[in-house]
């Protein structure tokens, strides 16, 4: 063996005993919670929705309560930009939530899309941590969707909680879209 083969031998051999050495004396910090044990629940109000965003992260089950599609895509909560105050008339906070919703079967064989748009409010009220905002929306689906709804429906009553800021639940009145969402609402993340 020669001097350079020799150097780089004892080079990997000790940062091979460093990472053995390391991984079995490790001492965890047990000291802090691996999760947090509450997140601070503080009142919410209208600023503190407005320029919510995030993504949809939930499954649809069939009524063998088998999971049966995948629904991801993006949402969002601003204000109304056609006018310069973020009230109307009434008092209401004018609002714009918008969604893409992609529906994938389980097996990946089928894909549609469908977006939610046009929201108007009809009421909105905070509870706590949670902010229950009620309304309709225009509901349009992609070509793919092989006819389980119409390809355009509008005054779709919808329901939307946002829950300490960190999560969303949307619930679209199942009457109107034959069912086509299932039983459980939608849900996603903030962020």
């Amino acid at each position: 063996m020669n001097a350079l083969s020799s150097i780089v031998f004892g080079v990997a051999l000790l940062g091979l005993t460093l990472v053995v050495n390391g991984t079995f004396n490790h001492k965890y910090d047990n000291s802090r919670p691996l999760t947090q044990e509450k997140i601070e629940q503080r009142p919410v109000n209208v600023t503190d929705i407005m320029n919510l965003k995030g993504n949809i992260i939930s499954l649809q089950y069939n009524d063998s309560s088998v999971p049966e599609w995948i629904l991801s895509g993006k949402w969002q909560i601003a204000p109304k930009t056609d006018n310069n105050t973020n009230t109307n008339t009434t008092g209401k906070p004018e609002i714009k939530f918008s969604s893409t919703i992609t529906m994938t079967s389980i097996d990946g064989t089928k894909t549609h899309k469908h977006r939610l748009t046009d929201f108007k409010l009809l009421n909105i009220s905070f509870q706590n941590s949670t902010a229950i905002i009620n309304g309709t929306i225009s509901l349009v689906t992609s070509e793919d969707d092989f006819g389980l709804i119409d390809k355009d429906l509008e005054n779709v009553p919808v329901g939307i909680t946002i829950m300490n800021a960190n999560t969303i639940r949307i619930d679209i009145d199942n009457n109107s879209v034959k069912q086509h969402f299932g039983s459980l609402p939608i849900y996603g993340k903030i962020g």
